[in-house]
């Protein structure tokens, strides 16, 4: 079962615009991809002469060097959704259309199953402080 949707110019300029601004966020978290991999790096190499806290230096360096990843995949999507969003409005092709369009449906996926993470991992955290204050 196949329904066409036809686009308005204002609809195709929206999007045309909205590719640019994606392009610039994605850019934006490619940049905070490699300030979290040199962080990371750095904290370990300037850290490695102390003696205490060894595995905390380690587990902090590994969620630092797992937000750059995340971010580096959330930041894929978003620039793939807006070259393949340019490249559909330029060449008219709703194939091209409909990959910029799994690209930024996978974006926000993984947006909002991290989102649901953070909240979870927030309500423990929060239980656990009430169960230990009492």
């Amino acid at each position: 079962m196949s329904k066409k949707i036809n686009l308005s110019e204002a609809a195709i300029d929206s999007l045309y615009r909205i590719s640019k601004w994606t392009k610039f966020f994605s850019i934006l978290g490619f940049i905070l991809v490699g300030i979290c991999l040199l962080g990371a790096l750095f904290y370990l190499a300037f850290q490695m002469d102390a003696e205490q806290g060894n595995a905390y230096r380690l587990g902090y360096s590994l969620g630092i060097l797992g937000t750059g990843t995340l971010y580096y995949f959330l930041s894929m999507h978003l620039y793939k959704f807006s070259k393949k969003i340019q490249e559909s409005i330029n060449s008219k092709d709703d194939l091209i259309f409909e990959d910029a369009m799994m690209h930024f449906s996978s974006y926000w996926l993984i947006t909002g199953v991290v989102t649901v993470v953070v909240i979870a991992i927030y309500i423990l955290i929060l239980l656990g402080a009430i169960i230990t204050a009492f």
